[in-house]
């Protein structure tokens, strides 16, 4: 596997990948949310590079995903809306590498935590 490197500015998360496994994680983000009550929404704004990525939330296990989606690469930033059925059962945030052969890469610009009953709390105190 190659190697994945994530750099975290004030506003940017980005993530690259130099290898081109399918599946390879890119990046992963603790979304610190399981205190939440009820559901909700992730929703990512991105820029997907290079090749396919998945986007997605695992399980707290971390051995399989609540939600995914996949996106192709565009010049353009594009909005990904994850839906999440309880927030107690969320594991980390994903972005992985898709199913071919290419490496690909990830600029998240904005990601943020809405759960159902509009509280403005999106986290959980530290």
């Amino acid at each position: 596997m190659g190697d994945t490197i994530v750099d975290k500015t004030e506003f940017t998360l980005t993530g690259h990948t130099v290898s081109a496994v399918p599946w390879h994680y890119i990046a992963t983000l603790d979304l610190n949310a399981a205190c939440l009550a009820g559901g909700g929404w992730v929703v990512v704004d991105l820029i997907a590079k290079g090749d396919d990525i998945g986007v997605g939330i695992e399980n707290k296990a971390g051995n399989d995903f609540l939600t995914r989606q996949f996106v192709k690469p565009r010049r353009e930033s594009e909005r990904v809306s994850l839906r999440v059925a309880a927030f107690d059962q969320i594991g980390r945030f994903v972005v992985e590498n898709g199913d071919l052969k290419n490496p690909a890469s990830v600029e998240l610009t904005a990601l943020k935590v809405i759960p159902d009953d509009g509280s403005a709390q999106s986290s959980c105190p530290e």
